[in-house]
């Protein structure tokens, strides 16, 4: 395959390289499978004037050898996926890219993202990609992607550059008001995609419009110059919890799948490769244009997809890896405050009187001001559910500690008058606070929760007898009745009924251990939560802590999975 020179040093490239003393020397082949793409192979700088060429230096020293990185074919998702037919349905509607970038991000990674959509997107399903600049000043970014963008790609990638920052959000808003197709895809500026990685989010939306569809993620890691493929999940469903943080979990054990390409119902979607049409899109609201910069979109746009009668699906089929690159996110650890009056907007108009659970872990947000919230209330009065409906029918899963609850609100212990603490690391005793890994609940069911964790007692090994605490994730356990069940009294033990051993301190390391019951002489043993609900004043208390323990003891034993 021959290499042929295409406008090197063209007249307007000469014009903007004379503004760094740079002139750029494209080398480009044809695509041998698509004709219709040039993939760029090689990219040289020299210097002209005594300037040093090394406007672009990020392109060659990331992609020696393509642009676009190579896809290994062990690690491409399920076998089934390339045998699945998305023409059942008629024309699939066209789609408009929506990507946009700021000063953090890199050449490279941008132009890899572009390269990989227009080289595994079917030319009559992309009508455009929408490029928005969120008034980056880097060099490589300016002129110099001018160049390459006109040069290189096919008039339908376009690039919009705002004269001020606005952010992550309202780029996205603009981008999706310039945008022109039947079907808006939101996508990060570091992203490699699949084959087919569109189709299979274009036929869910043509088989209901009413549907926000997003892809699941993949990595791509680079170590020594080299990218290195991490396959994500294909069973993951999106959550949040009552900080609206938002993760990942497995489906229920009991969610019925006839195969594993199956679309999964997801609560919220990731912050990006998400597809929805433009008309739905503009019916709910678009995005919040009171929110600002970043966060908390994912989940408002999500809720209001529910609330008027839409669905979000997790697509398995379609694969998107996300460029796992040096400081690519580092400027959100400055938007705290932000992005925290993001999430009070979405709480304040949509979770109605679930709100307090919100503010059980941020208190500091109560006189915080959300801003004018006038056009979103309006917004909701148009809404077909509420958040109440949506818990129940959507997000059954979230924990709601008064309501699902005999006890909930930190978890002290008496003998060291210190709070059971799962932080990052471990589960473990700290200096009790308003933190919200020390929010706990004891639940109707006779767990022990947090609103997306459930703790259960294994053995340690096979062979020494000893047991231990383990955090594991909910949802995948909702309605399997196979987790721990914990009997407890206020100021009394937290006892395992399946292994009859009670948390405990252990005194040497002052850390979190199951311990034969010995709570009569032991204060190390004793607990108190910092609640107690109704339920477990009509259902626990009594005169008699042994008859409880009877009493409990008898109801455990005859407990049946709900």
């Amino acid at each position: 395959m021959g290499i042929r020179l295409r406008n090197a040093c063209f007249f307007g490239a000469i014009t903007a390289c004379s503004l760094f003393g740079v002139c750029v020397l494209f080398l480009l082949h044809a695509s041998t499978d698509e004709s219709r793409i040039t993939e760029a192979v090689g990219l040289t700088s020299f210097s002209a004037g005594g300037t040093k060429g090394n406007y672009f230096r990020l392109v060659t020293d990331d992609n020696r050898t393509k642009i676009t990185a190579p896809w290994p074919e062990t690690v491409r998702n399920m076998r089934l996926c390339p045998r699945l037919g998305y023409d059942s349905l008629g024309r699939l509607p066209n789609a408009s890219i929506v990507i946009t970038f700021h000063e953090t991000e890199t050449i490279s990674s941008l132009l890899q993202t572009i390269h990989s959509i227009l080289k595994r997107t079917p030319e009559e399903l992309l009508h455009e990609i929408i490029v928005i600049d969120d008034c980056s000043t880097k060099d490589d970014l300016g002129q110099i992607l001018e160049i390459y963008l006109a040069s290189v790609f096919p008039p339908n990638v376009k690039l919009y550059r705002n004269p001020v920052n606005i952010g992550l959000i309202r780029s996205r808003l603009r981008g999706s008001r310039l945008s022109e197709g039947e079907v808006i895809v939101f996508m990060d500026s570091h992203s490699e995609v699949q084959s087919r990685w569109l189709e299979p989010l274009l036929y869910e939306i043509k088989k209901n419009r009413r549907t926000l569809a997003h892809s699941f993620i993949d990595w791509m890691e680079k170590k020594r110059g080299v990218w290195h493929y991490k396959r994500g999940g294909a069973d993951w469903i999106v959550y949040f919890d009552w900080r609206l943080v938002f993760g990942w979990q497995p489906i229920p054990k009991q969610t019925k799948r006839r195969i594993s390409t199956d679309v999964l119902k997801s609560k919220v979607i990731i912050g990006a490769y998400a597809a929805i049409e433009r008309k739905f899109f503009e019916e709910i609201g678009e995005f919040d244009e009171g929110m600002e910069f970043w966060g908390g979109e994912n989940i408002d746009i999500s809720l209001r997809v529910w609330l008027f009668g839409g669905q979000v699906l997790s697509v398995p089929c379609s694969r998107v890896a996300h460029l796992e690159g040096k400081d690519t996110r580092s400027y959100r650890d400055s938007f705290t405050a932000t992005i925290e009056r993001n999430y009070k907007r979405v709480v304040e108009v949509w979770f109605d009187e679930y709100k307090r659970y919100f503010y059980l872990y941020y208190p500091s947000l109560i006189p915080v001001d959300a801003g004018n919230l006038t056009d979103r209330m309006e917004l909701k009065s148009r809404a077909k559910f509420n958040f109440h409906w949506f818990l129940q029918n959507v997000f059954p899963e979230l924990g709601i500690p008064d309501r699902d609850g005999f006890a909930w609100g930190r978890l002290r212990n008496v003998g060291r008058d210190l709070c059971l603490d799962a932080n990052a690391d471990a589960i473990t005793l700290y200096y009790c606070s308003g933190l919200h890994t020390q929010i706990f609940y004891w639940s109707k069911k006779f767990e022990l929760r947090q609103p997306i964790s459930i703790y259960n007692v294994q053995s340690e090994d096979d062979t020494n007898g000893k047991y231990v605490l383990v955090e594991s994730e909910y949802i995948s356990q909702f309605n399997v009745d196979s987790g721990s069940k914990w009997i407890h009294w206020r100021v009394g033990p937290l006892l395992e009924a399946g292994k009859n051993h009670c948390l405990a301190v252990d005194p040497s390391l002052m850390g979190i251990i199951m311990a034969p019951c010995d709570y009569a002489n032991n204060p190390d043993q004793l607990w108190e939560f910092q609640h107690y609900t109704d339920q477990y004043w009509d259902t626990v208390a009594g005169n008699s802590n042994e008859t409880v323990y009877s009493d409990l003891r008898t109801l455990l034993m005859n407990l049946k999975p709900s």
